[in-house]
């Protein structure tokens, strides 16, 4: 089944085959809508895999709290162990987009997981110290 565009933040570090031709890795992916008892939005996970040039790309520029944006394909993984039937579901990538610098994606000081409130001073693009910014006077 096609999906189209996925975005999500990668959550543990890609894993190359010992052939270099398949990686796997999964994504956490924000929900639209906040959770009626926590307030909070809540993530879905995937499993996902690519293969050959798109797996040395991921590779070589992605990792655990990178940003990733691609198209992919859901497919059933389905089989059965020790008698039992197991359903999995897993996307297969197959476009890349890049949707942050290498530098960002390297950068340890990302926005993942931030729990520090957010700055209320911006530098002034014209040389002056900074702008106040009053919370209150936020949209959202």
């Amino acid at each position: 089944m096609k999906l189209g565009n996925v975005f999500g933040i990668i959550g543990r570090d890609p894993k190359m085959n010992s052939n270099g031709t398949v990686i796997m890795f999964s994504i956490a992916v924000k929900r639209r809508y906040k959770d009626n008892q926590s307030g909070q939005y809540e993530s879905d996970w995937f499993n996902c895999k690519a293969f050959g040039k798109t797996a040395e790309l991921i590779n070589q520029n992605f990792h655990k709290g990178s940003k990733i944006l691609f198209d992919g394909d859901m497919r059933n993984n389905n089989y059965e162990k020790n008698g039992q039937k197991v359903y999995s579901n897993e996307i297969v990538v197959s476009d890349i987009t890049f949707i942050e610098s290498k530098q960002a994606a390297n950068d340890d000081n990302r926005q993942v997981g931030r729990t520090e409130p957010f700055p209320t001073s911006a530098p002034d693009l014209f040389g002056n110290n900074g702008v106040t910014v009053d919370p209150d006077d936020l949209l959202f």
